[in-house]
């Protein structure tokens, strides 16, 4: 088992498309990216690889303003 397949059923990244190929048969290379905001994906179908995102593609929350 290599590192990348005990993220395969973390629903965190559920849905995750290659933007190659359009699988979701991909595998977590490492979880930060370019910046710490993204995860590295590697897709088992063509290879590639790419940074995706976290927080499901959605903006992290905003914390309520003290009042």
């Amino acid at each position: 088992m290599n590192d990348g397949d005990l993220y395969r059923d973390d629903p965190d990244f559920a849905d995750v498309e290659c933007p190659d190929c359009g699988t979701t048969d991909v595998t977590v290379a490492s979880l930060f990216g370019s910046t710490t905001s993204e995860v590295l994906f590697q897709c088992d179908r063509c290879r590639s690889c790419f940074n995706w995102v976290k927080w499901r593609h959605r903006l992290p929350p905003v914390p309520a303003e003290n009042r």
